[in-house]
């Protein structure tokens, strides 16, 4: 049986994206921190420190894990979702008083848009954010950079429950 017939047999078919209703299909690049299978006979090993993106399926997500020049495809029906745990990095903001992050932050420009005009590193710094998914298989630990947390965010708000999805910020 080829992996294509596999995933496709587990998830279904790959969200294709449309003008109509745009939404996010994929995510951000993380990076695998911890692995853990609670059987021996899992079939998928992730190697600490590969580099990973998740691709929206009809009934559950692609994990796509690559180090150095081998590729593993790693299926999570939405049903073997357990648990997700997003967590925002520690923000540290400290804005000069006439630098432009300040002036636009003083204004009501958001954060989120003012940040990329700071005049120094350390006006505004965030620390990586950290993903736990907890499966009915294994449990992986992934960071990825804290820039990104937002868009995170609202990725696994469209597709995982309300009840399975724990936020924490830090």
């Amino acid at each position: 049986m080829s992996s294509d017939f596999r995933i496709e047999k587990d998830l279904g078919k790959p969200l294709n994206f449309s003008l109509k209703n745009a939404q996010i299909l994929g995510s951000t690049f993380y990076y695998v921190k911890s692995f853990k299978a609670k059987e021996i006979s899992t079939p998928v090993h992730l190697e600490i420190d590969s580099r990973c993106s998740f691709q929206k399926y009809d009934f559950g997500l692609l994990l796509y894990s690559t180090k150095s020049s081998s590729t593993t495809k790693a299926p999570i029906p939405y049903r073997a979702i357990k648990r997700v745990e997003l967590i925002k990095g520690v923000e540290v903001i400290k804005p000069l008083p006439l630098s432009l992050m300040g002036i636009m932050l003083k204004l009501g420009v958001p954060l989120n848009t003012a940040r990329y005009f700071k005049s120094r590193f350390n006006e505004y710094t965030i620390e990586d954010m950290i993903l736990h998914i907890h499966t009915d298989r294994y449990e992986v630990g992934f960071i990825a950079n804290g820039h990104t947390f937002e868009s995170q965010l609202k990725f696994f708000q469209s597709i995982i429950p309300p009840e399975i999805l724990s936020v924490v910020y830090r």
